[in-house]
């Protein structure tokens, strides 16, 4: 279901993204896993719009979880952009890693 939502959103995504959010939308997927450094580099040389598209692809091609990450990442970096694309997290979704957070504190 994701990894559709990002392939519908890519056209308005490569055309509508800012050098910023990608940039900060890379760093995040690095830190998550999501991407190696070699991506993150290989992505970052780009220009703008290019880097935009293989971003949304390579993530998609990852799957649901990471396409599931790139989501909301960009909800939290880019709230308008990611309601204008349909690619808004519910705040239930956005809970989800922090109640994971504390179910680990607890279970330790």
């Amino acid at each position: 279901m994701k990894k559709e939502k990002l392939l519908q959103a890519r056209p308005d995504f490569i055309d509508q993204v800012s050098n910023p959010v990608l940039n900060k939308l890379l760093d995040e997927l690095l830190e998550r896993g999501v991407l190696t450094d070699a991506e993150r580099e290989a992505a970052r040389a780009k220009p703008r719009a290019e880097k935009a598209g293989h971003v949304i692809d390579m993530v998609r091609n990852k799957g649901a979880e990471a396409s599931s990450h790139m989501i909301t990442i960009l909800s939290t970096n880019d709230p308008f952009l990611s309601e204008e694309l349909n690619l808004k997290e519910r705040s239930v979704d956005l809970l989800k890693p922090s109640v994971k957070c504390v179910e680990r504190l607890v279970a330790s």
